[in-house]
């Protein structure tokens, strides 16, 4: 079940409202700690996630 949620990179959530900001940006610090994602993508999504919460 584990494996399936993280097969669309999602990890079964949807972190992209705007109340999740704060939780998003913990939870992809954590998968890149634990080395799921590479520094281009933790660096991709973390821009993602400052231009939403910027409200741009």
């Amino acid at each position: 079940m584990l494996a399936g949620g993280l097969a669309d990179g999602s990890g079964g959530a949807d972190l992209r409202t705007s109340s999740g900001g704060p939780r998003a940006r913990q939870v992809l610090d954590e998968r890149y700690a634990a080395g799921e994602l590479s520094t281009q993508e933790y660096e991709e999504r973390r821009a993602v996630l400052a231009r939403g919460e910027d409200g741009s």
